[in-house]
């Protein structure tokens, strides 16, 4: 069925031709038409993302410091965690001529920790999220079976419409008070 048959035609009167709108009616059933959303495979997500980041950054900057500098595979990656810390012990440093790679080094680490850190937070909120809403939903149906009644000191269930502060009388009693 062609897609532009959901939208209502009006027709003019007889003898007057079609109705201007029933052109727009077909070329917007056309147009605007519904498209099914297709999954898409092999989506990266953040945390896939963070990792590969993490990855070349030690990759490229262990490559880095050992070609430039002529530092062991050790100590270029003993710097490049510091650095990535922020520690900063300065016992292994680079040249004066490698600084300015350091500081792209320094910034790399430091946008990488950061979005890391705001993944873990927004996962850990979802699952917050999560949390809260099937705890609502629980509380819900507690109540609409009547499982979450009131319950006196000893636990026991207690009748609607009494209360704790009428010495269980309930609501004949205040009247008569009252």
């Amino acid at each position: 069925m062609p897609p532009f048959n959901k939208f209502q035609v009006k027709r003019g009167k007889k003898g007057a031709g079609s109705d201007p709108t029933a052109l727009l009616g077909k070329l917007c059933g056309l147009i605007c038409c519904e498209v099914p959303k297709v999954p898409i495979k092999n989506e990266i997500g953040p945390s896939e993302t963070i990792f590969w980041l993490m990855f070349f950054y030690f990759f490229i900057g262990t490559l880095y410091y050992i070609g430039v500098e002529g530092w062991s595979t050790v100590d270029s990656v003993y710097f490049l965690v510091v650095t990535m810390t922020t520690v900063g012990y300065g016992d292994v440093k680079p040249s004066p001529a490698n600084r300015p790679v350091t500081i792209f080094f320094v910034i790399w680490a430091i946008i990488v920790s950061m979005t890391g850190l705001n993944a873990l937070a927004g996962y850990l909120l979802d699952l917050r999220d999560s949390m809260v809403a099937r705890t609502q939903a629980a509380m819900v149906k507690a109540a609409a079976s009547g499982q979450g009644r009131e319950v006196d000191s000893k636990g026991d269930p207690r009748p609607r419409g009494k209360s704790l502060f009428d010495g269980g009388q309930g609501d004949s009693a205040r009247r008569r008070r009252g």
